[in-house]
């Protein structure tokens, strides 16, 4: 059974939610814990491990951080304008040893497109220095294509 409690995980699942729509991923950075992996499989629902299968987005903690960099920037030229985002998430599922599955919407609005984007989430989270992080994130998306052009982090 996990150390993090349900409640904990929610919390830490739902502010990540509000750091992504409010493009604060400064903050959003330190959600994570320092051997992170942030992944996207190419497959809805395709198996997780990270050395396996193509992926949409595969990012350990150092390319996280060179993301915040970009997208923080003037440079970022999917940022610019930022696009517009709500993000709505389900109640975290508890799946054993700090797993937690989570059902998200997602709609983006960025250059007077707007779209609808679904699918589910399996994140690991573990307790660092006290504080319960996500150790890594699986993000799995229904849609068949991105109409905007860009997917934005989930």
């Amino acid at each position: 059974m996990s150390s993090i409690s349900i409640a904990d995980a929610a919390s830490l699942i739902q502010r990540e939610a509000l750091l992504l729509d409010a493009n604060q991923f400064a903050e959003w950075l330190d959600l994570y814990a320092p051997d992170a992996v942030y992944q996207m499989p190419s497959g809805y629902l395709a198996a997780s491990d990270a050395g396996s299968g193509l992926h949409t987005i595969l990012l350990s903690r150092d390319r996280m951080q060179d993301y915040v960099r970009r997208m923080s920037s003037s440079h970022a030229v999917v940022a610019n304008p930022p696009p517009r985002a709500v993000r709505l998430l389900s109640s975290p599922l508890p799946d054993g040893d700090g797993k937690f599955l989570v059902a998200w919407n997602l709609h983006l609005v960025r250059n007077e497109t707007s779209s609808l984007f679904a699918g589910r989430a399996e994140y690991e989270i573990v307790p660092v220095a006290g504080e319960p992080k996500i150790r890594r994130k699986t993000v799995w998306v229904a849609n068949d294509t991105f109409p905007t052009g860009y997917m934005p982090l989930i």
